[in-house]
């Protein structure tokens, strides 16, 4: 069995959002960024099972986090970029870029369109050559004007706090999950995934056993799975999701 995993609060989580016994896995530029619970560290460390990082962040933010070199395999800027053994697999990257070429026009569409706004837009660049980041406090605004001047069978829009994504719609961790079993026949097996989010939805629903947040969102993307479960703050709390994903992966490995 194989574990697919989002990373941040799935597994990490940022210094506001994690109490009690942890360690900091993440630091930029001196500064300490995002922490992992010690029962969580300690369980990777141990490698129960084989875990795959399934990732949005870029690969330099990948890079950061010190435990990465326990994985053999991981997928970064949203599945674009595949590590094996913390390398850059060559092949991957170049079918990607050739999957992706399409979007390229919309990329620039919408860079051109958003640099006449600049003073209202904190941060606008290209992630690792595969899709666009938009940082904005006129979230709703951008959404709302980029869904008419962008191709959405192309890309898809999605936001994320007062962060905007433009992905092609090809790029996503479902995809990049199909491409990695593909290629390695070994890893084509019953899975585990986890993740918190709208970018996870495509992972999820490709699992054997899917474990995210109960939201709205998330429960009618995931309706039809047939193993799928739900994490509640509220409700589980003083367990963190990291610890609710373990101890249902220990169920199902005992």
């Amino acid at each position: 069995m194989i574990f697919f995993s989002d990373l941040d609060n799935t597994l990490i989580y940022s210094k506001r959002k994690i109490a009690g016994n942890y360690i900091c896995v993440d630091k930029k530029e001196g500064k300490e960024i995002s922490y992992l619970l010690n029962t969580v560290y300690q369980w990777i460390l141990k490698q129960p099972l084989l875990t795959i990082p399934v990732s949005t962040r870029s690969l330099e933010e990948y890079q950061r986090i010190t435990i990465h070199p326990r994985f053999s395999y991981a997928l970064v800027a949203n599945g674009g970029i595949l590590l094996k053994d913390g390398q850059i697999d060559r092949v991957w990257r170049e079918e990607t870029l050739q999957l992706i070429m399409d979007c390229q026009s919309q990329f620039e569409l919408a860079k051109r369109y958003l640099y006449q706004y600049e003073h209202d837009i904190s941060s606008l660049r290209m992630v690792n050559q595969c899709y666009l980041f938009i940082k904005s406090n006129a979230q709703d605004k951008w959404i709302a004007e980029l869904k008419d001047i962008l191709d959405l069978q192309k890309v898809t829009i999605i936001p994320f706090d007062r962060k905007i994504y433009i992905l092609p719609t090809l790029l996503t961790k479902g995809n990049a999950i199909k491409r990695l079993q593909h290629r390695f026949v070994e890893l084509k097996q019953p899975n585990i995934a986890a993740g918190d989010n709208l970018f996870d939805i495509s992972m999820l629903k490709l699992a054997t056993t899917a474990i995210t947040l109960d939201c709205p969102k998330m429960r009618s993307a995931l309706q039809m799975h047939p193993d799928s479960h739900f994490y509640h703050p509220k409700q589980q709390a003083p367990i963190y999701f990291s610890e609710y994903i373990l101890k249902l992966i220990s169920d199902k490995l005992t």
